[in-house]
């Protein structure tokens, strides 16, 4: 089989398949697609990652669900992710949740 015409969906879907769950939420929530310029929720740069402000180990598994919703969901970049993990991490997670309460007050 020759593929003469391959469109932007094409490439984009199975890859969509592959993300990891928080990922995958993170992009739906903010209608984002591979290749879209994600700010870092901190800073403003790039982001690089989706990181989850509570740790999912922090969730049991009858609230297992709640560990990738979008509600404990930020786009980082490298630098402020890392800080994010840091000896710096619990002021950095209080900053970050401050950041969620006003992303859902806007949305609301």
């Amino acid at each position: 089989m020759v593929i003469t015409h391959i469109t932007a969906k094409d490439i984009r879907l199975p890859l969509f398949k592959t993300m990891t769950k928080h990922v995958r939420n993170y992009f739906k929530a903010f209608g984002y697609h591979l290749g879209d310029f994600i700010p870092c929720e901190f800073c403003g740069r790039q982001s690089q990652d989706i990181h989850h402000v509570e740790p999912r180990s922090s969730f049991g598994s009858t609230t297992k669900d709640e560990q990738d919703h979008v509600s404990n969901l930020v786009a980082l970049c490298r630098s402020c992710h890392n800080a994010a993990h840091s000896e710096y991490g619990r002021e950095f997670k209080i900053k970050l949740k401050d950041i969620i309460q006003k992303r859902e007050t806007v949305d609301n």
